[in-house]
């Protein structure tokens, strides 16, 4: 008698078998009390037979949940590569202008959730105050990022509607910045109250100046004929939506 052979006189006759048919996995001490419980048993040999169809049953059963557990983490890795491959700008094998697109797509889908993070702040407390009022202004606002996003998922989609819209978001945020950048270095914005100027501090022109550079130099780059011709965009849509970017910016920010 050892310390298992107590514990195993309730355990059933297929889970003796477990122990022994696989000896290697427990103590030498355990698969001794194992073999003298199904000895002192005396089963039958179909009593016996019934055991060995039931550890076959459990063993199946595991095999199906690891085949099943596998698959899933096959098809996880799959959808994980399927995403990855579609947003991979430098994806090996892939024309320059389509490695373009998805690095522009990638880039410019991680805009709206900034903007969504930095906007919270300020929205927020206007939605628990009852007291609060909202206008048609407060909403003009938001034009421009919502024409910019349902432009880059278009752009991404290869629609040509896409195209167009994102090529007036990147136009009215060019001429926005540039506007911006000449108001706020010539404009004399001391105040000679330290308080109000901690309280509302300047945009640095360097900010309008990157904002031009990189909005810029994405304009240009979808403006390039191959790209363009993915869209089927021709010379006068392409200056017919730059001209639109560039008008809604005179009207959402004139005075």
């Amino acid at each position: 008698m050892n310390e298992f052979t107590e514990r195993y006189e309730n355990l059933s006759n297929s889970g003796l078998l477990k122990i022994i048919e696989n000896s290697n996995d427990y103590q030498p001490l355990a698969v001794e009390a194992a073999i003298a419980e199904l000895g002192n048993r005396g089963l039958s040999q179909g009593e016996l037979d019934l055991a060995k169809h039931e550890l076959r049953e459990e063993q199946l059963h595991v095999e199906n949940q690891y085949k099943k557990g596998q698959e899933q983490i096959s098809a996880f890795k799959r959808r994980i590569d399927f995403i990855f491959d579609t947003f991979n700008p430098v994806q090996k094998g892939l024309p320059a202008p389509d490695r373009l697109i998805r690095l522009v797509t990638v880039v410019f889908s991680c805009l709206p959730i900034y903007w969504l993070i930095t906007q919270l702040t300020f929205l927020w407390p206007m939605v628990n105050d009852g007291q609060a009022y909202w206008d048609l202004s407060m909403f003009m606002g938001y034009i421009p990022f919502l024409i910019m996003l349902a432009a880059v998922l278009l752009f991404w989609k290869r629609q040509r509607i896409g195209w167009l819209l994102f090529s007036i978001s990147l136009s009215y945020r060019v001429v926005a910045a540039i506007y911006l950048f000449f108001i706020e270095i010539t404009t004399d914005w001391t105040s000679g109250y330290a308080v109000l100027e901690a309280l509302f501090p300047r945009t640095p022109p360097i900010y309008y100046l990157g904002a031009i550079i990189f909005f810029g130099g994405t304009l240009t780059a979808i403006a390039k004929k191959s790209i363009r011709e993915i869209y089927l965009i021709d010379t006068k849509w392409m200056w017919a939506s730059m001209g639109a970017g560039a008008f809604m910016a005179y009207i959402l920010l004139r005075p």
